[in-house]
């Protein structure tokens, strides 16, 4: 008959005496901003706080494009691992066909601004201070002046971070790729300023409107429409491997008792050496060396 030791025997090995355990977490974000590029012929039409963003050629045959951005700096803890990142947008009109809608990394800071169309808002409406427009970053009235993107209609990776098909409205859909991945993981660890994504729908001439509204945060009909970011990542949770308790950074009776109560209820926080799965002497004697080596 196997038994499990005592709390009181297996405190007393570590303390008569890495790899860090890694934890899963999941956080959903909402846009703090989106807002409707168009193209027009001054750059004053904007759409900062509209009830939806546009992508795609319009009935007019104009380009429209949008920009999003989620705070990814208040919600993913400095040194997390990404592991995966979902995007879902529901559409909330569209008479198009079915076509893709790519998302890239932008690469100049941008405003969302206040400007609101009335109705369906697919024209956008004259810009107020601190639009983001097709011609500029943050629109000061009259427009001239004005910060401007190095390129009109915003400035962005070429390459495709994600992508999906968009078919008919009132319809959630979604976007999850390495591309998009790896574009929070250098936000998240510094690596490019979070400018967010610029959306872009099919803009080929000549094959018909191919424009689609997506609900924005504005939108009041129904908050579950809002725009949403699903972030999966992992933590380590302290500095090594028996750093398992608060205050992260310090070794101490905490991460002792901790990782005893983990190792006696069979806890992922306590099986810290393979093989995985399994509680045994291996995972008590990489802590007591992980505890005994200290925080680097």
């Amino acid at each position: 008959m196997t038994r499990m030791p005592t709390t009181t025997a297996v405190a007393a090995a570590l303390l008569a005496a890495g790899v860090l355990p890694a934890h899963a977490e999941e956080v959903t974000l909402i846009t703090s901003d989106d807002a409707t590029l168009y193209d027009d012929f001054a750059g004053d039409s904007a759409n900062g706080a509209g009830r939806g963003f546009f992508v795609g050629r319009n009935n007019s045959g104009s380009r429209t494009r949008s920009v999003i951005r989620f705070d990814i700096a208040s919600a993913v803890p400095a040194g997390a691992t990404i592991d995966d990142v979902t995007l879902t947008l529901y559409c909330s009109r569209t008479i198009s066909p079915a076509t893709p809608v790519s998302l890239h990394r932008v690469t100049t800071g941008w405003s969302e601004g206040p400007a609101a169309p009335q109705g369906n808002g697919g024209a956008g409406t004259r810009a107020l201070e601190g639009d983001v427009t097709w011609f500029y970053t943050s629109f000061t009235p009259p427009g001239p002046g004005s910060p401007e993107w190095n390129n009109q209609g915003g400035d962005f990776v070429p390459e495709i971070s994600g992508s999906t098909v968009v078919e008919g409205e009132a319809r959630f859909y979604t976007w999850s790729s390495e591309g998009i991945t790896a574009d929070v993981q250098a936000w998240a660890d510094g690596t490019h300023d979070n400018f967010g994504w610029l959306v872009m729908g099919v803009e080929t001439q000549g094959i018909g409107r191919t424009s689609k509204r997506f609900a924005s945060k504005e939108e009041t009909l129904q908050e579950s429409w809002w725009p949403r970011l699903t972030i999966s990542y992992t933590t380590g949770g302290g500095c090594t491997v028996a750093d398992v308790a608060e205050p992260f950074g310090v070794l101490d009776l905490a991460d002792v008792q901790a990782f005893v109560a983990g190792f006696l209820a069979q806890d992922q926080i306590a099986d810290v050496t393979a093989p995985a799965g399994v509680w045994d002497l291996a995972d008590v004697l990489a802590f007591v060396a992980s505890y005994n080596a200290g925080c680097p």
